[in-house]
């Protein structure tokens, strides 16, 4: 289908968007697969500058996508005003398919961050795979792609309501 000159000067309007402020992406699951390819289109998109939080399991993968992302190009004048949001790309290592691993990676996250503006959530393992029990008594497969899900989105609250992006924070979760 071809593109009207209307559609051209919206693809021209995205493309040249930037935020004024830095925004905070978390990203669940962000080391492999779909996941994976989401946070680099994010950061590339973003030309860096924003504060990405990969959350997972694999922290070699994690850095090497984080390698890949371009480096920031905007700096605020006030790199020591506590107020001050900077571009920064990290890694937390942690299970989700336990509970008690969202909640705790949560309550750091409530402690360390002002807001999120987007919210990613991916982690899975394989649908195919035979029925496995985490030491908490559930089944891994429903652990990744429902309970840790809702619990940290729940968790996380707080700091989503504190976005400032406009439309409010984004929650996505991909299967």
């Amino acid at each position: 289908m071809p593109h009207s000159e209307s559609s051209f000067s919206l693809l021209s309007h995205n493309c040249d968007y930037t935020m004024a402020q830095i925004p905070v992406a978390i990203f669940v699951g962000g080391t492999s697969g779909i996941g994976r390819g989401m946070v680099e289109a994010f950061a590339h998109h973003v030309n860096g500058n924003t504060h990405i939080i990969i959350i997972g399991r694999n922290q070699a993968a994690a850095n090497e996508s984080i390698r890949s992302f371009p480096k920031p190009t905007e700096s605020k004048a006030d790199s020591t005003s506590p107020d001050n949001d900077l571009p920064i790309h990290e890694f937390i290592s942690s299970d989700f398919s336990l509970i008690s691993n969202v909640h705790e990676t949560a309550n750091t996250l409530l402690n360390r961050l002002k807001k999120v503006d987007y919210l990613i959530l991916t982690p899975g393992v394989s649908l195919f795979a035979m029925r496995k029990e985490t030491e908490e008594g559930l089944d891994e497969k429903m652990a990744l792609s429902y309970y840790s899900r809702w619990t940290f989105i729940r968790d996380l609250l707080p700091l989503l309501r504190k976005s400032d992006i406009r439309g409010g924070a984004r929650v996505y979760s991909v299967l």
